[in-house]
């Protein structure tokens, strides 16, 4: 071939490339953050130029939606059969239970590095966008919903809710880590989770709950800690008004100027986003000058990463706090669940901030992070390890991740923490990782 030849060869573009660019931006989205990653990365992950990606995508946020959307879209499509299916007797919604399961379960494993983006990231949406994205993970779980009201027709309407976000909560979790597992043993280590779920029975848990329906605003499991509603920083005061200081006075000394600084940073990042968030807004939430907040913390990038040093030591104990208990197995872990489960009440900004704002921090910053992380998440699979010999450690690992996504999606619906939000995520956690009833309870089999 001449070289004239060569050069008049039309270069062809790959029929599929649109759907490669969402693929490559949802997983650069959902593992870096949405402000992080300019179009730029995203062409050079796709090995075309800029230009070339504009001509599909007119910005950056159009292509962000776009990112957003391919989930839920695939679901909607992959659960359209089984939603089809007879659902007049409790075998015909287990069958088709059982397909929402295998559709869904082989979706997620084949999207997981790219489903993560709609949990931490969806609040870049703008509202119209905000609500298609709802609406079509409200098709899907009323799909789930359907079928398991067929299957199980005596279970209350709320707790079917419940199951049925704990199921997605099983599947999207795989988008939160790496574990390796091949994906015949990882499809049915989620699928034998997503039963579990859907059959856990919550009533004998919540019958050993004291009545504390009229109180849950005055303190938590066990006598203490502030409402669901309360977005508070190591225990603190609310965290809801400027003066937060004052709503504590006769009751607790006021905090300090640092720790005032440290709640509105958790409350702005989390509510906004950290790249959202500037100094000038922090410093008015406590009254401050700019310059003010610069005699505590040398900058923004230093408010944040003392909120991931908070919420490492308050979300994950240090492992020497695990190493020598006098506990069992099974009730250190249920220890650590109700630890995980109360902070994850108090402070849900805090929980927002900690997974959502990690493409901030540079990769020494985030490999201490993690760090610190594994080493409380290991407190968790050794324990499970020792009630279910079975299990190999990364299957132990795949099953602890998907009860900490389990409380993390059920605490954002749940109404308020008292004893019957710890009883009922209890039930939830205590079926997915298999290790049976609470000790105090009597056995539901």
């Amino acid at each position: 071939m001449s070289k004239h030849d060569s050069a008049a060869t039309p270069r062809v573009r790959p029929r599929d490339r649109k759907q490669r660019i969402e693929h490559a931006a949802a997983a650069a989205f959902s593992r870096r953050g949405y402000h992080a990653v300019s179009m730029q990365d995203i062409a050079d992950s796709v090995g075309i130029s800029a230009p070339a990606l504009y001509r599909h995508f007119p910005s950056k946020y159009a292509l962000f939606v776009s990112a957003a959307m391919l989930l839920v879209d695939q679901l909607a499509v992959v659960t359209a059969d089984a939603a089809e299916l007879p659902l007049s007797t409790e075998d015909e919604g287990r069958v088709a239970l059982g397909e929402l399961i295998r559709v869904v379960a082989d979706l997620t494993i084949e999207l997981r590095a790219t489903s993560g983006i709609y949990k931490w990231e969806g609040r870049y949406l703008e509202q119209a966008d905000r609500a298609r994205l709802n609406a079509g993970f409200q098709l899907n779980g009323d799909r789930f919903i359907a079928a398991h009201r067929s299957y199980r027709p005596n279970v209350d309407e709320l707790e079917r809710v419940y199951m049925a976000l704990g199921t997605f909560a099983v599947f999207g979790s795989i988008s939160a880590h790496d574990t390796i597992l091949a994906r015949p043993r990882l499809r049915a280590l989620l699928t034998t989770a997503a039963w579990d779920v859907l059959n856990v029975d919550v009533s004998t848990y919540l019958s050993h709950t004291s009545p504390s329906a009229d109180t849950a605003g005055e303190g938590g499991p066990a006598g203490g800690g502030p409402a669901v509603q309360s977005s508070t920083v190591e225990g603190s005061a609310p965290a809801g008004s400027k003066a937060a200081a004052s709503t504590a006075a006769g009751s607790t000394p006021p905090l300090s100027r640092r720790e005032r600084l440290l709640e509105a940073s958790v409350r702005l990042f989390g509510a906004r986003g950290y790249n959202e968030t500037t100094i000038e807004e922090i410093a008015t939430e406590v009254d401050l000058t700019p310059s003010g907040v610069y005699r505590h913390f040398d900058g923004k990038h230093a408010l944040l990463l003392a909120v991931y040093e908070r919420a490492t030591q308050w979300l994950y104990p240090h492992q020497t706090e695990v190493e020598g208990s006098p506990l069992s197995p099974v009730d250190l872990l249920r220890s650590l669940i109700r630890a995980y489960i109360e902070h994850s009440f108090r402070s849900p900004e805090l929980m927002r901030v900690f997974f959502a704002e990690k493409g901030n921090l540079t990769p020494q910053e985030l490999r201490g992070v993690q760090a610190s992380q594994a080493a409380s998440l290991q407190a968790w699979v050794d324990c499970l390890l020792d009630l279910r010999p079975e299990l190999n450690t990364r299957e132990a690992t795949v099953l602890v991740h998907a009860a900490l996504g389990l409380i993390t999606d059920l605490l954002a619906i749940l109404p308020r923490f008292d004893d019957e939000a710890m009883a009922r995520l209890i039930a939830f956690t205590d079926a997915l990782l298999g290790i049976g009833p609470a000790s105090e309870s009597p056995d539901t089999q």
